[in-house]
């Protein structure tokens, strides 16, 4: 069984954590083989680079805005919640005719991933910390961001023709989920990991 989180932190004792909030973020993290470094690839060609910090990885929650006293339980969900989930595979689906606002991103389907969010929410969404308005969740792995519509539809023609030319060569791109890592973003881009829980090995 998957043991504490990696690089695990005493909240109370880090300076960066005593403001009255926190801006953090949940990702998925997955085996870095042939599909991660084309997806990698294709997300530092496009990505603004003045803003690109991370590596390719699946949006689990984005920017919940939580208590900074609030900090030390989530970790304590993610070890105990993550810690029940076996690595799983999911597979990536086609880039969609039309930019998702100011984003380009790869659809990803996976029952496993929508069933380990769903239990975080449930257990979240009592303490404020996941909103039950939340938009329906559309896991993906972003190309392109943030930066406007026009300009994400500028890069839209080339990403898809990259996935689809690579589709057509190697076959449907699948991936597998191997860890959540817990970031803290600030300044409007994503800041260092915190805590990185890593899923059961084996499928």
């Amino acid at each position: 069984m998957s043991g504490p989180a990696d690089n695990n932190r005493n909240a109370s004792s880090d300076p960066k954590l005593e403001s009255a909030t926190l801006d953090l973020s949940l990702n998925i993290t997955w085996h870095q083989d042939e599909t991660w470094s084309f997806i990698n690839d294709l997300r530092t060609r496009h990505y603004p680079q003045d803003l690109l910090v991370n590596g390719a990885h699946v949006g689990l929650f984005a920017r919940l805005t939580v208590r900074a006293n609030d900090l030390a339980e989530i970790i304590k969900d993610l070890e105990e919640i993550v810690s029940k989930y076996r690595q799983f595979e999911f597979t990536f689906e086609a880039v969609g005719k039309k930019p998702w606002n100011k984003l380009i991103g790869i659809p990803v389907r996976s029952p496993q991933l929508k069933r380990l969010r769903a239990e975080l929410n449930d257990r979240w969404m009592p303490r404020g910390i996941t909103n039950s308005s939340e938009r329906g969740y559309n896991p993906h792995a972003t190309i392109h961001a943030r930066v406007s519509k026009a300009e994400a539809q500028s890069h839209l023609p080339a990403v898809r023709r990259a996935v689809e030319e690579r589709v057509r060569s190697r076959g449907r791109m699948k991936g597998r989920a191997v860890g959540v890592d817990l970031l803290e973003d600030k300044e409007g881009s994503h800041g260092a990991s915190l805590s990185l829980f890593r899923l059961v090995e084996g499928l």
